[in-house]
């Protein structure tokens, strides 16, 4: 079932999220009886997969988005980019996943590496980069109704980073955030960084992320079935 509109162009329906159901549960009593399905969505199936050995990848084989790949497909998942950054196709890591380690954290530490997010559709997964320039795709507060906000800035944390690499350095600031609560400081450490240009995109990317963490709220409307995860939206 995909909930969809009619619109001027005709019906329109989202695809929606994807589960696997691994559980039938039936309830009765009181006069009532239901059919409880239990199911599990893609993440679910990354973190149930396990490595049955040793995967190892040498620096300057693989690249980041090529490994996430080869993970999600261990899951059953197709993978691919819609706005990717250029550290998924340019950084090619030294990168092990451990016997016994589940995906759902080698994936964790592959992001890691990057600015970007991944979000599921189904049983396809997606990396994209959010950039601060991308514009809104869906505005809330007039045409579409808007019941109830909470909207929350919070202080950058960190707002400094400092990466080193190998034999390279680099130093990235947030000087609003800086100026604001004094530097919050943190170091990373990785021996696959070979040029300061890799540095100062990591050390960007540290800094991406947490920006986007200080950012939180919630609004309530009503449904939505067109929106998805990570879409850039306006509130008035």
């Amino acid at each position: 079932m995909s909930p969809g509109y009619v619109t001027g162009s005709g019906p329109q329906a989202s695809y929606g999220p994807g589960y696997w159901v691994e559980g039938v549960e039936l309830v009765s009593g009181g006069g009532h009886a239901a059919v409880v399905l239990h199911g599990s969505d893609g993440w679910g199936l990354l973190a149930a997969w396990r490595a049955r050995r040793q995967y190892i990848w040498a620096a300057g084989e693989r690249n980041v988005f090529g490994i996430l790949r080869f993970l999600f497909a261990r899951a059953g998942l197709e993978f691919s980019s819609v706005g990717s950054s250029s550290e998924s196709a340019n950084l090619y890591p030294a990168f092990t996943v451990h016997p016994g380690e589940s995906g759902l954290t080698a994936v964790r530490r592959l992001l890691a590496f990057l600015p970007d997010v991944i979000y599921l559709r189904g049983e396809f997964a997606f990396l994209k980069e959010p950039l601060a320039t991308e514009s809104a795709a869906y505005a809330y507060g007039t045409e579409h109704a808007l019941l109830r906000g909470r909207y929350r800035a919070g202080a950058v944390e960190p707002n400094r980073a400092q990466v080193f690499g190998d034999e390279v350095f680099a130093e990235r600031l947030d000087w609003p955030g800086v100026e604001a609560v004094y530097d919050r400081l943190v170091q990373v450490h990785d021996q696959t960084l070979t040029s300061v240009a890799q540095a100062e995109d990591r050390g960007d990317a540290v800094l991406r992320k947490a920006a986007l963490a200080a950012a939180n709220g919630e609004i309530v409307v009503p449904v939505n079935c067109g929106q998805e995860l990570y879409d850039v939206i306006e509130v008035t």
